[in-house]
């Protein structure tokens, strides 16, 4: 029997990195094409991936050699670590049963044992054994040997990745910049806030053309701007307390600055624990910071 080796990755793969426009030049548009890329990078002789998943060469009666069906599609895109050349892992991708394609980061520490405990993280997010012996044990002798070119930054905030600024992760997959950075460990609430809807030429004509002869308005959106200027020129960053009584459009102020950034979620509640409110902040880190106070006494 022939095995095809193709190595299936996720069409996310493609677009989340995005180069910085020369000069003054803004983006026009970027490759958000939803076409698979298919290669076998770094894939351990012995193994074969196919469309219904990952095979095994495996002796079977006699003197044969024939291919056997370990998990359902899984394939590893390369190795991780952050910028202090540490906390190594591995980043794979692992296709659900209803055909959607997740992105995993494994530590290097879990994947060294060989364990099946190792692919518990695989397994919630749709990770399927074949129904075969020692499935499991084969899935992470895989994954141990399987040892991509690929090489990403791990990093647990937004903003910019290196003290170089090459590039600037979004955390919503897409990087500004030509390195494969992972944002890991960045609150949900953030991350998933950070959506494009829309275009810039339509969000210049709808809401930055509300915000002429609006003083607050525009010191609001000028606000949400300065984020990635701040690490670039050596300075702190601060901010601003709009203050008054309700129905007055302080929150309409917080809501035009996350407009920037993402969607009107990206505008977090001031109502949160210490440690909370703190991660929060370290996740918006070279981007811009919303809490909003509604129903907090003005004391």
């Amino acid at each position: 029997m022939n095995i095809q080796h193709l190595t299936i990755l996720p069409a996310s793969d493609k677009r989340n990195v995005v180069s910085f426009p020369s000069a003054s030049e803004a983006i026009a548009k970027t490759d958000l094409s939803g076409e698979a890329e298919f290669h076998t990078d770094g894939m351990p002789s012995g193994f074969a991936l196919r469309l219904d998943g990952v095979y095994q060469m495996r002796q079977s009666d006699g003197d044969h050699i024939d291919p056997v069906r370990i998990c359902s599609p899984v394939v590893v895109k390369g190795t991780c670590r952050n910028s202090e050349n540490a906390a190594w892992g591995r980043v794979v991708a692992v296709q659900d049963p209803d055909g959607s394609w997740h992105e995993v980061i494994l530590e290097q520490r879990d994947i060294a044992k060989k364990s099946v405990a190792a692919l518990n993280s695989l397994f919630d997010r749709g990770l399927e054994l074949a129904p075969v012996e020692k499935a499991g044990q084969s899935v992470a002798e895989l994954l141990l040997l399987w040892r991509p070119d690929r090489r990403y930054l791990r990093t647990d905030r937004l903003g910019w990745v290196d003290k170089d600024f090459t590039a600037y992760s979004l955390g919503n997959g897409r990087v500004l910049g030509n390195r494969h950075v992972l944002t890991d460990g960045v609150s949900r609430d953030v991350a998933s806030s950070l959506a494009t809807v829309g275009t810039l030429q339509g969000w210049r004509e709808t809401l930055a053309a509300a915000c002429v002869g609006n003083p607050l308005m525009v010191l609001a959106v000028s606000h949400a701007l300065t984020g990635p200027l701040l690490s670039v020129l050596g300075r702190d960053g601060g901010g601003f307390h709009f203050r008054g009584v309700s129905s007055r459009g302080k929150s309409t102020l917080l809501g035009v600055a996350a407009s920037v950034w993402g969607a009107p979620s990206f505008v977090q509640s001031w109502r949160g624990t210490d440690n909370g409110i703190e991660g929060i902040a370290a996740a918006c880190n070279d981007a811009l910071l919303i809490l909003d106070e509604l129903h907090q006494p003005l004391g």
